[in-house]
């Protein structure tokens, strides 16, 4: 993934957790915005504003969960 963002010349940051989290539309019938919810959301901020430029920071669930199918780097723990 990190090839990829590099290859499309663009700078971001990116959280990602795994987890429940509630979604849905709020606001009026003249203006409504998509809002999503919960802890693991939070969470995925947090890490994403930790991330460097062109870093992509998980949390030990994503990562136990997607381990044999995407190879991770090690890093030190971070403190969000």
């Amino acid at each position: 993934m990190r090839k990829w963002v590099q290859d499309l010349s663009i700078k971001l940051s990116i959280g990602i957790t795994t987890g429940t989290a509630y979604s849905g539309f709020v606001g009026s019938s003249t203006r409504r915005e998509m809002c999503a919810m919960g802890s693991v959301c939070n969470m995925a901020a947090r890490l994403m504003c930790k991330a460097g430029e062109n870093v992509i920071l998980v949390d030990k669930e994503t990562h136990d969960a997607s381990s044999l199918m995407i190879e991770f780097e090690q890093m030190p723990a971070v403190k969000v």
